[in-house]
Protein backbone atom coordinates (compact mmCIF):
# COMPACT_ATOMS: atom_id res chain seq x y z
CA UNK A 1 0.00 0.00 0.00
CA UNK A 2 1.16 3.22 -0.96
CA UNK A 3 2.33 6.28 1.88
CA UNK A 4 -1.06 8.26 -0.30
CA UNK A 5 -3.24 5.18 0.09
CA UNK A 6 -2.62 4.83 4.14
CA UNK A 7 -3.44 8.24 4.30
CA UNK A 8 -6.64 8.36 2.25
CA UNK A 9 -7.13 4.42 4.33
CA UNK A 10 -6.73 6.53 7.91
CA UNK A 11 -8.67 9.10 6.68
CA UNK A 12 -11.80 7.57 5.79
CA UNK A 13 -11.59 5.56 9.04
CA UNK A 14 -10.88 8.27 11.48
CA UNK A 15 -12.24 11.07 9.49
CA UNK A 16 -10.89 14.22 8.85
CA UNK A 17 -11.48 16.34 11.23
CA UNK A 18 -10.03 16.17 15.18
CA UNK A 19 -13.06 16.29 18.08
CA UNK A 20 -12.38 19.23 20.29
CA UNK A 21 -10.01 21.25 18.19
CA UNK A 22 -10.50 24.10 16.94
CA UNK A 23 -12.10 25.28 13.87
CA UNK A 24 -8.47 26.58 12.29
CA UNK A 25 -7.02 23.86 13.13
CA UNK A 26 -9.78 21.71 11.73
CA UNK A 27 -9.90 24.03 8.66
CA UNK A 28 -6.06 23.14 8.20
CA UNK A 29 -6.62 19.92 8.48
CA UNK A 30 -9.46 19.68 5.76
CA UNK A 31 -7.75 21.96 3.26
CA UNK A 32 -4.55 19.29 3.65
CA UNK A 33 -6.78 16.25 2.98
CA UNK A 34 -8.02 17.99 -0.23
CA UNK A 35 -4.97 18.91 -1.10
CA UNK A 36 -3.20 15.29 -0.48
CA UNK A 37 -6.13 13.92 -3.13
CA UNK A 38 -4.85 16.56 -6.00
CA UNK A 39 -1.28 15.24 -5.24
CA UNK A 40 -0.11 18.68 -4.13
CA UNK A 41 1.92 17.56 -1.14
CA UNK A 42 4.25 20.57 -0.36
CA UNK A 43 1.23 22.95 0.34
CA UNK A 44 -0.44 20.15 2.15
CA UNK A 45 2.60 19.82 4.04
CA UNK A 46 2.50 23.20 5.24
CA UNK A 47 -1.41 22.95 6.50
CA UNK A 48 -0.63 19.93 8.55
CA UNK A 49 2.10 22.06 9.95
CA UNK A 50 -0.30 24.41 10.84
CA UNK A 51 -2.55 21.55 12.30
CA UNK A 52 0.13 20.49 14.63
CA UNK A 53 1.32 23.76 16.07
CA UNK A 54 -2.39 24.41 16.73
CA UNK A 55 -3.04 21.21 18.44
CA UNK A 56 0.23 19.17 19.68
CA UNK A 57 -2.03 16.71 21.19
CA UNK A 58 -4.12 15.00 18.53
CA UNK A 59 -1.62 11.68 17.31
CA UNK A 60 -3.92 11.59 14.07
CA UNK A 61 -2.60 14.91 12.98
CA UNK A 62 1.19 13.51 13.78
CA UNK A 63 0.57 10.40 11.82
CA UNK A 64 -1.11 12.57 8.88
CA UNK A 65 2.00 14.63 8.68
CA UNK A 66 4.37 11.61 8.45
CA UNK A 67 2.53 9.93 5.79
CA UNK A 68 2.99 13.25 3.85
CA UNK A 69 6.60 13.19 4.61
CA UNK A 70 6.87 9.72 3.46
CA UNK A 71 5.10 10.61 0.36
CA UNK A 72 7.43 13.14 -0.62
CA UNK A 73 10.65 10.70 0.36
CA UNK A 74 11.34 11.94 3.45
CA UNK A 75 11.32 9.60 5.75
CA UNK A 76 14.08 10.86 7.84
CA UNK A 77 11.56 13.76 8.95
CA UNK A 78 8.80 10.93 9.17
CA UNK A 79 9.99 9.33 12.28
CA UNK A 80 9.52 11.95 14.26
CA UNK A 81 5.76 12.69 13.59
CA UNK A 82 5.37 8.66 13.88
CA UNK A 83 6.88 8.69 17.27
CA UNK A 84 4.87 11.42 19.30
CA UNK A 85 1.79 9.73 17.52
CA UNK A 86 3.06 6.62 19.11
CA UNK A 87 3.58 8.07 22.24
CA UNK A 88 -0.37 10.18 22.42
CA UNK A 89 -1.73 5.99 21.44
CA UNK A 90 0.12 3.55 21.99
CA UNK A 91 -2.40 1.18 20.38
CA UNK A 92 -2.69 2.79 16.85
CA UNK A 93 -1.16 -0.06 15.05
CA UNK A 94 -0.61 1.82 11.73
CA UNK A 95 1.74 3.68 13.32
CA UNK A 96 3.94 1.01 14.47
CA UNK A 97 3.73 -0.77 11.09
CA UNK A 98 4.31 2.58 9.04
CA UNK A 99 7.25 3.15 11.16
CA UNK A 100 8.52 -0.30 10.71
CA UNK A 101 8.25 -0.17 7.32
CA UNK A 102 10.63 3.15 7.23
CA UNK A 103 13.04 0.90 9.13
CA UNK A 104 13.34 -1.60 7.14
CA UNK A 105 13.60 0.71 4.14
CA UNK A 106 16.30 2.13 5.83
CA UNK A 107 18.06 -0.38 6.28
CA UNK A 108 17.25 -0.89 10.58
CA UNK A 109 16.02 -4.53 10.28
CA UNK A 110 16.30 -4.84 14.58
CA UNK A 111 14.08 -1.30 15.02
CA UNK A 112 12.02 -2.82 12.36
CA UNK A 113 11.21 -6.12 13.61
CA UNK A 114 10.64 -4.36 16.98
CA UNK A 115 7.62 -2.37 15.50
CA UNK A 116 6.15 -5.30 13.76
CA UNK A 117 6.05 -7.53 16.70
CA UNK A 118 4.32 -4.41 18.40
CA UNK A 119 2.07 -4.43 15.11
CA UNK A 120 0.98 -8.58 15.71
CA UNK A 121 0.65 -7.70 19.55
CA UNK A 122 -2.28 -5.21 18.81
CA UNK A 123 -3.57 -7.10 15.63
CA UNK A 124 -2.21 -10.79 15.41
CA UNK A 125 -3.72 -11.38 11.55
CA UNK A 126 -1.65 -7.92 10.06
CA UNK A 127 -0.95 -9.42 7.09
CA UNK A 128 1.51 -6.90 5.98
CA UNK A 129 3.43 -6.72 9.34
CA UNK A 130 3.98 -10.66 8.54
CA UNK A 131 4.74 -9.90 4.92
CA UNK A 132 7.53 -7.49 5.97
CA UNK A 133 8.73 -9.39 9.07
CA UNK A 134 9.38 -12.38 6.71
CA UNK A 135 11.83 -9.83 4.33
CA UNK A 136 14.20 -9.19 7.50
CA UNK A 137 16.08 -11.92 7.45
CA UNK A 138 16.62 -12.70 3.77
CA UNK A 139 17.77 -8.74 3.83
CA UNK A 140 20.53 -9.69 6.69
CA UNK A 141 21.37 -12.14 4.61
CA UNK A 142 21.82 -10.57 1.27
CA UNK A 143 23.51 -7.36 3.67
CA UNK A 144 26.21 -10.07 5.10
CA UNK A 145 26.94 -11.49 1.86
CA UNK A 146 27.33 -8.38 -0.05
CA UNK A 147 29.75 -6.98 2.26
CA UNK A 148 31.54 -10.52 2.15
CA UNK A 149 32.18 -10.22 -1.50
CA UNK A 150 33.06 -7.35 -1.43
CA UNK A 151 36.10 -7.83 0.54
CA UNK A 152 36.88 -11.08 -1.16
CA UNK A 153 37.21 -9.05 -4.49
CA UNK A 154 33.88 -10.87 -6.37
CA UNK A 155 32.31 -7.16 -7.17
CA UNK A 156 29.76 -8.69 -9.86
CA UNK A 157 28.40 -10.86 -6.94
CA UNK A 158 28.49 -7.90 -4.38
CA UNK A 159 26.40 -6.12 -6.41
CA UNK A 160 23.87 -8.85 -7.08
CA UNK A 161 23.73 -9.55 -3.30
CA UNK A 162 23.30 -5.37 -2.26
CA UNK A 163 20.96 -5.14 -5.02
CA UNK A 164 19.08 -7.42 -3.88
CA UNK A 165 19.04 -6.04 -0.01
CA UNK A 166 18.39 -2.64 -1.65
CA UNK A 167 15.14 -4.22 -3.45
CA UNK A 168 13.93 -4.49 0.63
CA UNK A 169 15.78 -1.74 1.83
CA UNK A 170 16.49 1.14 -1.36
CA UNK A 171 16.71 3.87 1.24
CA UNK A 172 20.00 1.91 2.91
CA UNK A 173 23.03 4.49 2.52
CA UNK A 174 25.30 2.01 3.50
CA UNK A 175 24.51 -0.57 0.76
CA UNK A 176 23.99 2.31 -1.87
CA UNK A 177 27.73 3.36 -0.77
CA UNK A 178 28.95 0.23 -1.40
CA UNK A 179 27.24 -0.72 -4.68
CA UNK A 180 28.86 2.35 -5.85
CA UNK A 181 32.37 1.33 -4.80
CA UNK A 182 31.91 -1.89 -6.74
CA UNK A 183 30.82 -0.46 -9.84
CA UNK A 184 33.59 2.26 -9.53
CA UNK A 185 36.65 -0.87 -9.51
CA UNK A 186 34.57 -2.02 -12.16
CA UNK A 187 34.81 0.70 -14.09
CA UNK A 188 31.31 1.34 -14.39
CA UNK A 189 31.07 4.88 -13.25
CA UNK A 190 27.63 6.58 -14.18
CA UNK A 191 26.35 4.00 -12.46
CA UNK A 192 28.88 4.26 -9.25
CA UNK A 193 27.68 8.21 -9.32
CA UNK A 194 24.07 7.63 -9.23
CA UNK A 195 24.33 5.44 -6.02
CA UNK A 196 26.36 7.84 -4.24
CA UNK A 197 24.38 10.43 -5.62
CA UNK A 198 21.80 8.77 -4.24
CA UNK A 199 23.15 8.76 -0.42
CA UNK A 200 23.75 12.33 -0.43
CA UNK A 201 19.42 12.47 -0.32
CA UNK A 202 19.87 9.82 2.65
CA UNK A 203 22.39 11.17 4.68
CA UNK A 204 22.82 15.48 5.80
CA UNK A 205 25.82 17.02 5.02
CA UNK A 206 27.13 14.28 3.15
CA UNK A 207 30.50 15.59 2.27
CA UNK A 208 32.29 12.88 0.93
CA UNK A 209 29.87 11.66 -1.09
CA UNK A 210 29.46 15.42 -2.71
CA UNK A 211 33.48 15.21 -2.91
CA UNK A 212 33.50 11.39 -4.60
CA UNK A 213 30.72 12.20 -7.50
CA UNK A 214 32.97 15.54 -8.40
CA UNK A 215 36.01 13.26 -8.54
CA UNK A 216 34.39 10.51 -10.82
CA UNK A 217 32.68 13.38 -12.71
CA UNK A 218 36.32 14.37 -13.36
CA UNK A 219 37.65 10.94 -14.12
CA UNK A 220 34.24 10.83 -16.64
CA UNK A 221 35.52 13.98 -18.54
CA UNK A 222 32.90 16.01 -17.21
CA UNK A 223 35.77 18.55 -16.27
CA UNK A 224 32.86 21.68 -15.91
CA UNK A 225 30.82 19.33 -13.60
CA UNK A 226 34.03 18.04 -11.79
CA UNK A 227 35.55 21.32 -10.73
CA UNK A 228 32.09 23.28 -10.17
Amino acid sequence: MSWIAVFMYIALDFGQFVHGASEEVNQHLAMGMKLVSAGQLSDALSHYHAAVEGDSSNFLTYFKRATVLMAMGRSRSALPDLDEAIKLNPKFSQAFLQRGNVHLKRGEPDLAHIDFESVLRLDNNNEEALRQLSLIDPFKTHFENGKVLMDMGDYQSAIEQITKALEIAPWDATLRSWRGECYEVMGELYKAVADIKATTKLVSDNTGAFLQISRLQYQMGELEDGLR
